[in-house]
Formats: C-alpha cells, structure tokens, sequence
C-alpha cells in the first residue's frame, strides 16, 4: 500500500512534466512553421527586389532568355543575328523530300504541303 501511495504521489508531477514538454513540442513547431514561412515571404520579396533592380539595367524589352536565364542564375545564351527561316518550296509536281524519321520533319510536312498549294 505504501508503493501504490508513492506511485500516486509521482503520477501528479509526471503528468505536469509530459505536459510541459508537450506543450513545448507544440510551441516549437509552430515557431519552426512561422520561420519558414517568414523566410519563403523574405525570399519572394528579395527575389522581386533583385529582379526589378536588375530590369531597371537592362534594355526596354527584356528577351525571354535573358530573364530565364536570370532567375536561374547561369549566364545568358550568346546574342546572335537571327536570320528568317528558310523556307523549302516545295512544288506540287515534285515529290516531298524522304522521311528522316525525326518528329520535325514529320510536323512540318502539312506546312510543306499547305505552302506547295498557295506558293
């Protein structure tokens, strides 16, 4: 009976103790989630920051690569003088060119065929 008695008397403080911890577990995690979510808003806002200084350098229109490029961080593609598309004319008397077996040469086949008809 002695024993039952004690282990009663340390049940009350075992208890108070698991719930502190508990409730220390629950702050932390919280707090944990505040911060990250604290860091994701600091980081969107250093990312808006850094791209608007960087579209204020730059030219009036910005090309798609230039700003992929950017946001990746890695060096931008050389700039190179674009030349129109060639273009083959293809007549209707003459046979299309064979099939490589590339998945280009077979989308651009209805194109061919369409500029053979209105060329």
């Amino acid at each position: 009976r002695v024993c039952q008695q004690q282990g009663l008397s340390l049940w009350v403080p075992f208890q108070n103790a698991a719930t502190a911890v508990t409730n220390l577990y629950k702050e932390s995690m919280e707090a944990r989630q505040r911060s990250y979510d604290l860091g994701i808003h600091l980081g969107y806002q250093r990312r808006n920051k850094d791209v608007i200084a960087w579209v204020k350098k730059r030219r009036r229109t910005i090309r798609r690569e230039d700003l992929i490029s950017f946001l990746c961080g890695k060096v931008p593609p050389p700039r190179t003088a674009r030349a129109p598309p060639r273009v083959a004319m293809v007549s209707a008397s003459r046979p299309s060119p064979p099939e490589t077996g590339s998945s280009v040469e077979t989308d651009l086949q209805p194109f061919r065929e369409a500029i053979a008809l209105h060329g």
